[in-house]
């Protein structure tokens, strides 16, 4: 009980100085709070979203090397609540984080892109996400419920990702993109999946739960999980460059701009290269240190690559992180092992 009471109160007093740092930067920067706020809020339902398609796959496939890992899987699903008010905030206080709040649009397009439709939609795709948590953790879940799962998943996440990524910039379009934000979601809830199954081989290394083999097989799960996010990420950026579209091209035109080369090439280094440099060798698998910086490195990179999908589309010329991006981030650090919070204890 003693030790239960000193992790959550360490955790706590992390968050707290998470939200001390991002209170400062809202007060310094007041116009990067909606476009963060919607960062935070997608990466952690993102983050449930992956973990309910691991836990859902491993289900319909019957699968068994995982089987002491579900549990960790059907933790994550555990930041929806926050992710909800998070994004919440975005679309009831700051609805000017999306331009089309104060467009005109006319036709079916107007009708999409309304405010009430759009929290309708936003709150119904929540919902059902956390009514599949709450099938995946029955005991008796079978393959059917598992794959209707799937299948809500595959469209709500389709959905969510046109919603409130690709309508920042809402005349621009691409049939690909909701698959690329999907699978970096994956990506995500497979690299936390990662860090908390090292974190607990560190802490008890004769732990039966997490075997090394397990780790190696969540780890080469990670690297393709990650070549299959950077063949999406080719397919979209080469498409789109090639055929050199007007209504296309001006997305990537910001991105690849001297103003945010750096960030937008720098996803792809970390989300994707660093993994594939380090998880391809069988010794890179067998190391501990290097599966941390494995995920580590690809965590960095997935919030990055939500920060260049959003904020360029609210402010095209501002690329830099600051305070508000440093205290969301640990603030989001804070949530995942709050979450997590009966596995960090282990041992």
């Amino acid at each position: 009980m003693t030790l239960a009471r000193h992790r959550d109160g360490t955790i706590l007093a992390f968050g707290a100085i998470a939200a001390v740092i991002a209170i400062a930067g809202a007060l310094l920067q007041t116009e990067r709070l909606g476009p963060n706020l919607l960062l935070a809020g997608v990466y952690l339902a993102g983050l449930a979203v992956g973990a309910l398609f691991f836990t859902a796959v491993q289900t319909v496939t019957g699968a068994t090397w995982s089987d002491s890992l579900r549990p960790i899987a059907a933790t994550l699903p555990s930041t929806l609540p926050m992710a909800t008010v998070l994004l919440l905030l975005v679309f009831l206080i700051h609805p000017e984080t999306y331009s089309w709040t104060v467009e005109q649009h006319p036709g079916l397009r107007g009708v999409w892109l309304s405010r009430p439709f759009f929290i309708a939609r936003s709150s119904l795709y929540l919902g059902l996400w956390m009514l599949s948590a709450r099938l995946l953790t029955r005991p008796a879940a079978s393959s059917r419920v598992a794959a209707g799962v799937l299948a809500v998943l595959a469209l709500t996440g389709w959905l969510a990702a046109s919603d409130w990524l690709m309508s920042l910039t809402p005349q621009w379009t691409s049939t690909i993109f909701s698959v690329y934000v999907f699978v970096g979601f994956v990506v995500s809830a497979v690299a936390a999946m990662l860090l908390t199954c090292i974190w607990v081989r560190v802490r008890n290394p004769t732990c039966r739960s997490v075997s090394e083999g397990q780790l190696r097989d969540l780890a080469t799960m990670l690297l393709g999980f990650s070549c299959l996010w950077a063949y999406m990420w080719y397919c979209q950026y080469m498409l789109i460059w090639y055929t050199n579209q007007p209504h296309e091209s001006t997305y990537y035109a910001v991105r690849t701009g001297a103003d945010w080369r750096v960030l937008f090439f720098a996803t792809v280094v970390l989300k994707w290269a660093v993994p594939f440099v380090l998880l391809l060798s069988r010794a890179g698998k067998r190391s501990l240190a290097v599966l941390a910086i494995a995920g580590g490195s690809t965590q960095l990179g997935h919030w990055l690559d939500l920060y260049v999908m959003i904020v360029p589309g609210v402010l095209p010329e501002r690329p830099l992180p600051g305070l508000l991006e440093l205290g969301l981030a640990l603030g989001i650090c804070a949530a995942c092992a709050w979450v997590l919070r009966e596995w960090l204890q282990v041992g």
